[in-house]
C-alpha cells in the first residue's frame, strides 16, 4: 500500500542502499569501505532526511524566535537572551525525557519504536511553534515538546546504532553517516533560504514536518531489538565523577556544538540582515569539508580516538578565532569549514568511543553518560552566554567561549586516561 503514495527509492532493497552509501566516495575508496548491515543502513539513511529536517530548523528557527521576539522587546539584547533560554529550556526536556521516559520505554517497545513515537511530539510542536507569532508564550510549548521529541529520537537511535553496529568498525559508521549528512548540508541551508524567501518560515517548518514522517517511513518496520536492562540514574551520574576527564570532553563538545547550531545563524542573519547570506556562507563551509568525515572515522577505527582528538580540537577552536579576526564573508565561509572538518575530528570519535562502550557494557549506562555530558555542556553555555548577554556583552563573544569549550575534549587525550 505504501509504495502508492511514495516514491520507489523509499523502497530500495538492502544491496542498493548499501550501494548508494558509496556511489560518490573516491574510486579507489570503495573497495576498502565498510557496508553495514541492512538495519544500520536504513538507520543511517533515515538518519540522513532526518538531519535535513533539523538542519532546517536549527539554521532558521533561530532566525525565527528572534525576528518574532524583536517586536515583543525591542532591545536586541534582551530578545538573544530569550531566544538562548527558549534553546535552553528544550536541551533541558530532552535530558529529563531520556531519564525519566525513554531509558524505560525503550525496554518495552524496541528502540525502533522509540525512534517512530518522537514523530508525535515532533508534529505537537510545530503548531506551538507557528503560533507563537501571534503569542510568543506559546514558545515555551514549542520548547518542551521539540526537546521530548529530540530524546526520543536521539536515544531510539544511539540505542540501535549500538546493537546494529560492528565493535570494530563503530568509527567508520559514524563517519559514513557524517559523510551522507554533509551532502545534506551542502544544498539544505540554500534550499531554507530560498523556500523562507519565497513562501515564509511556515512552509519551512511544513517541509520539515514532511521530511521527518519521511525519516520514519524510511527506517522501515519490524525489529525487536530494545534495551534489556534497566539503569539507574545514580549510577549514570557515579560514572560521570568517576570518568571526569572523558565527562569533560563530552561537555566540551556539546557546548561548542550549540554555538554552532543557535548563535551562528543567528548571528549571521543580524551581520547580514537577510537570510539568503546565512544559507550561503553554510552551504559553501559545508561543500568544502563534506568527503573529510568518512576518512575521519576510518582512522579512528585504526589509530584510535585520542589520535583524531588531538588534532581536531585545535582546529575546531582555531575556527572560531578566524571569525572573529576576519569578519567577512570569506572569513566566515573558512572558519564554518574549518569548524565542520575539526568537528568530524572531535565528535566522530566521542560517538565511536560511547558505542564501543555500550557494546561492551551496558547500552543504556553508555548512551545516558554520553547525553547528560553533552547536554549539561549546551545548557551550561546556553547560560554562561544568556548571562554575558544580559550584561551587555556582543554576540560574537560566544565564539570566545565556543573556542574554548572546543579545547576540552583534548584534557583526557592528554592525560591518558580517554578510557576512565
Amino acid at each position: 500500500m505504501l509504495k502508492t503514495f511514495y516514491p520507489n527509492w523509499l523502497f530500495l532493497g538492502n544491496d542498493q542502499l548499501s550501494f548508494m552509501i558509496s556511489y560518490h566516495l573516491p574510486t579507489g575508496y570503495l573497495h576498502k569501505l565498510y557496508l553495514p548491515s541492512s538495519d544500520l543502513t536504513r538507520l543511517l539513511f533515515s538518519g540522513v532526511i532526518r538531519k535535513t529536517s533539523v538542519t532546517l530548523l536549527q539554521i532558521f528557527s533561530p532566525v525565527y524566535i528572534y525576528s518574532v521576539l524583536i517586536n515583543v522587546y525591542s532591545r536586541q539584547n534582551i530578545t538573544i537572551f530569550y531566544v538562548l533560554l527558549y534553546y535552553a529550556l528544550s536541551f533541558l526536556i530532552k535530558n529529563i525525557t531520556q531519564i525519566v521516559i525513554a531509558e524505560n520505554i525503550s525496554r518495552f517497545i524496541g528502540f525502533k519504536n522509540t525512534i517512530r513515537l518522537s514523530l508525535i511530539p515532533y508534529l505537537l510542536f510545530l503548531p506551538f511553534i507557528l503560533s507563537a507569532r501571534n503569542n510568543p508564550f506559546l514558545f515555551i510549548f514549542s520548547a518542551i515538546f521539540y526537546g521530548i521529541s529530540a530524546g526520543l529520537y536521539w536515544w531510539g537511535y544511539h540505542g540501535y546504532f549500538v546493537k546494529k553496529g560492528e565493535f570494530k568498525h563503530y568509527g567508520e559508521t559514524v563517519g559514513e553517516a557524517n559523510f551522507l549528512e554533509s551532502l545534506v548540508m551542502i544544498v539544505t541551508p540554500l534550499i531554507g533560504a530560498y523556500v523562507t524567501i519565497l513562501f515564509g518560515f511556515p512552509a519551512l517548518f511544513l517541509l520539515a514536518a514532511l521530511l521527518i514522517v519521511i525519516s520514519i517511513i524510511v527506517l522501515g518496520h519490524g525489529s525487536k531489538t530494545r534495551q534489556k536492562q534497566d539503569v539507574k540514574f545514580i549510577e549514570v551520574l557515579k560514572l560521570v565523577v568517576r570518568l571526569k576527564s572523558t565527562s569533560v570532553a563530552y561537555v566540551g563538545a556539546g557546548g561548542e556544538a550549540v554555538i554552532a547550531a543557535v548563535v551562528w545563524p543567528l548571528f549571521l542573519y543580524l551581520f547580514f540582515g537577510k537570510v539568503i547570506s546565512l544559507g550561503l556562507i553554510v552551504s559553501g563551509a559545508a561543500l568544502i569539508s563534506a568527503v573529510i568525515a568518512i576518512f575521519v572515522g576510518r582512522i579512528s577505527d585504526i589509530k584510535g580516538e585520542g589520535t583524531i582528538i588531538r588534532i581536531g580540537a585545535p582546529i575546531l577552536a582555531f575556527s572560531w578565532l578566524v571569525r572573529i579576526f576576519n569578519l567577512s564573508i570569506a572569513g566566515f565561509v573558512i572558519g564554518d569549514a574549518l569548524r565542520n572538518f575539526g568537528q568530524r575530528m572531535i565528535v566522530t570519535p566521542l560517538n565511536a568511543l560511547s558505542y564501543r562502550k555500550a557494546f561492551e557494557a551496558e547500552t543504556a549506562k553508555a548512551i545516558l553518560f554520553l547525553e547528560i555530558n553533552e547536554n549539561f555542556g549546551i545548557i551550561l553555555m546556553l547560560l554562561l552566554l544568556s548571562f554575558v548577554i544580559l550584561a551587555g556583552g556582543s554576540l560574537w563573544l560566544a565564539f570566545l567561549l565556543a573556542s574554548l569549550f572546543a579545547i576540552w575534549p583534548i584534557i583526557p587525550v592528554i592525560k591518558n586516561r580517554f578510557e576512565g
